[in-house]
């Protein structure tokens, strides 16, 4: 870890203290998780101390964990030991309705400090995977979490009164044919110029 990496998670461990927990990442990241319950108000002092100042809400992303572990990734240049590909027997299945199924990735700047941090958070309740908006501390906030949940596939369910998740399918993209236009483009004095001899 860099000094300015161990600087920086100085000052996040002594404002933060028992709110955050420090997750496993590489030398000139860092990363923490919070409990749902703490989110605003991690996000707020995140935002608002003056030796972090993390003012710019940069992306947010959803994950789903249900495969994670589970599952090999395909690659065309690493091995199967490449990239801690690590394989899960398949005798046991993931359960879809385990707790910390669902999670928010909120990347934050500095820009006063020029640093970099995320923050996760994980939903507390699988089948309705929701966390506070953010949006009164990042107005950016706004068009990430409506991207973030229009990208799980949910829906309305009459019976229930309330949006339900879906699993996600994915069809396999039909590529379009090109079209060729009959104009002055395509005229074949313009295609094969007479070369003059």
């Amino acid at each position: 870890m860099s000094e300015r990496i161990a600087a920086l998670a100085g000052k996040v461990d002594a404002q933060l203290k028992d709110s955050v927990r420090r997750l496993p990442s590489l030398a000139h990241e860092l990363a923490y998780e919070v409990a749902p319950a703490a989110l605003l108000t991690v996000c707020r002092t995140l935002r608002d101390t003056e030796g972090l100042r993390f003012e710019m809400l940069m992306d947010v992303a959803g994950v789903d964990y249900l495969h994670h572990g589970w599952d090999d990734w395909q690659t065309l240049s690493a091995t199967r030991s490449g990239f801690s590909r690590a394989r899960f027997p398949e005798s046991a299945a993931p359960d879809p309705a385990a707790p910390g199924r669902f999670a928010v990735i909120y990347n934050l700047l500095s820009i006063a400090h020029n640093q970099r941090l995320r923050l996760k958070a994980t939903c507390p309740d699988t089948a309705e995977p929701v966390l506070d908006s953010v949006v009164d501390v990042w107005a950016s906030a706004n068009w990430f979490e409506r991207e973030a949940f229009d990208l799980f596939e949910v829906q309305y369910d009459p019976d229930k009164q309330r949006v339900v998740y879906q699993p996600v399918t994915i069809s396999p993209r039909v590529l379009v044919p090109k079209v060729i236009r009959h104009d002055h483009r395509y005229e074949p004095a313009l295609r094969d110029p007479q070369v003059p001899r």
